[in-house]
């Protein structure tokens, strides 16, 4: 498995110097956030840096009420499908879109005709779609329930998930199961973590409350990532790990946020590393 990170929590830099940092610093991959410019030349000197790009990452409310907004969202998503086709680059990352009020089964009616366009634009360019399962985004894509009834709505062989599972751990589904159920359709992963305050879980509960729980990085809080990757790699997938780094412990400036980002590579290379040995015992 390759180790990469989401751009976003050092968006503010140009692609070029982001990618010389994680060239010098071993990692393998960049996922481009919507902060960078889709600048040809730039991502051509990430590339030379020798990081491959694994996705370009877009996750807005693309059903959102006001017409010009949501036209203006669709447009800038379909710009990216575009930048990706023209730069080889296998995938673009978004949410579903949502309509306040209505049902999740009737939003994954009104929005699959926007995915079905842009799974057939990006189809033809050699790129991928992938949901990502944040809850916060304008999304619907947020359980295996509902991505069931996504990809029967939507059946485009190029529709993928980027699997996240920090939101799995709020919303209390079983990370470790949806991982298994859904790995033919998981494209690479979002390495990011989330902790419970069981004391305010205790005392207040979830209706009205979102206090009992904090995103942390991989290996700071709730996930067995030596479980969890073994789970994904004992069924095949071999993808890449996309660090998405949102501790608030680890974003005092930008040498805290790469400094963070350090901490969560070593700890994934430590368990991969820890994993393969213990196949290779098996195997002897």
């Amino acid at each position: 498995m390759k180790i990469g990170f989401l751009t976003n929590c050092l968006g503010h830099l140009e692609l070029p110097e982001l990618a010389g940092w994680a060239a010098e610093n071993g990692f393998d991959a960049l996922e481009v956030g919507p902060s960078i410019r889709l600048d040809p030349d730039d991502f051509q000197a990430a590339r030379a840096a020798g990081l491959e790009i694994t996705a370009l990452t877009f996750c807005r409310n693309f059903m959102c009420d006001d017409q010009a907004e949501r036209d203006g969202l669709r447009s800038d998503l379909l710009a990216r499908v575009q930048f990706a086709a023209d730069m080889q680059i296998p995938r673009v990352t978004t949410s579903t879109g949502m309509i306040p009020g209505l049902t999740l089964e009737e939003n994954v009616e009104r929005c699959a005709p926007f995915l079905d366009s842009i799974l057939g634009m990006a189809a033809g360019g050699g790129v991928e779609v992938c949901l990502e399962n944040c809850p916060g985004t304008g999304n619907v894509a947020v359980s295996p329930y509902a991505w069931r009834l996504l990809f029967e709505a939507v059946a485009h062989e190029n529709l993928r998930l980027c699997f996240d599972p920090s939101h799995l751990i709020w919303l209390f589904i079983d990370r470790y199961q949806a991982a298994e159920e859904f790995v033919d359709d998981i494209a690479y992963i979002h390495a990011k973590d989330t902790i419970l305050d069981r004391a305010v879980l205790a005392d207040r509960g979830v209706h009205m409350n979102s206090d009992y729980w904090r995103t942390t990085l991989p290996g700071a809080g709730e996930t067995d990532w030596a479980r969890l990757l073994s789970v994904l790699s004992d069924n095949g997938f071999d993808g890449t790990i996309s660090i998405e780094h949102e501790d608030p412990l680890w974003m005092a400036d930008d040498d805290d946020i790469r400094a963070g980002l350090l901490w969560a590579k070593a700890h994934l290379e430590k368990t991969i590393n820890a994993s393969e040995h213990q196949i290779g015992a098996d195997n002897g």
